[in-house]
């Protein structure tokens, strides 16, 4: 595992956040992640929880979230799906904000709305420990919600978006990393579909 080199701590920032956090780091932040939160129960803050986050990790927030870490795409999704503040440290503080959720939640309602007008969906299925799901009970799920689509399934280790535009695909659903749909507005992750539409 690489791992960040610590450098001073912004103190003063530190102490500015709320009195009960749950602290989220990327593993390369783990040890900066564990010393700020010492710091920070030394001063009186309550840790609620402290753990490691993936791109596709659910977060179950115990309270406001503090991200120890250089993904913000990982804090704007968080503050999304949370609904709760959401902070970022690398180096320096910063909070997500509503702007940022607001534009995260406009792409999200395009990538639904472009998901209703296509017919052939793709459903993307990673055979990686921790990722892979049961692709075949997933599309008859779809099929039964949406009879007038048609959907294949691609499983695979490694996901290469370019390979994906060899296919006769209108739209991607995915249950893989949730950082593939950063880079392409034809994919959105399959959870969301599911969550849009109860």
């Amino acid at each position: 595992e690489a791992r960040r080199k610590i450098e001073d701590i912004n103190k003063q920032e530190l102490e500015s956040l709320p009195k009960n956090l749950h602290i989220l780091y990327s593993i390369q932040y783990k040890e900066l992640a564990y010393t700020i939160s010492s710091y920070l129960k030394e001063k009186g803050h309550k840790i609620m929880r402290i753990e490691q986050v993936l791109g596709c990790s659910i977060i179950k927030p115990k309270a406001d979230l503090l991200l120890i870490g250089s993904g913000r795409f990982h804090a704007v999704s968080i503050a999304f799906s949370s609904g709760k503040p959401v902070y970022i440290y690398d180096n320096k503080l910063a909070r997500i904000s509503e702007e940022e959720i607001l534009s995260y939640k406009r792409k999200e309602q395009g990538k639904l709305a472009k998901f209703y007008s296509s017919n052939n969906i793709g459903l993307i299925i990673s055979s990686k420990p921790g990722q892979n799901k049961d692709g075949e009970k997933i599309i008859q799920s779809l099929k039964r919600k949406y009879p007038s689509k048609k959907f294949y399934l691609f499983l695979a280790d490694n996901i290469n978006l370019q390979e994906l535009e060899n296919f006769n695909i209108d739209f991607w659903l995915n249950t893989a990393c949730p950082g593939l749909e950063l880079d392409s507005n034809n994919i959105i992750n399959y959870q969301k579909v599911i969550r849009a539409n109860n």
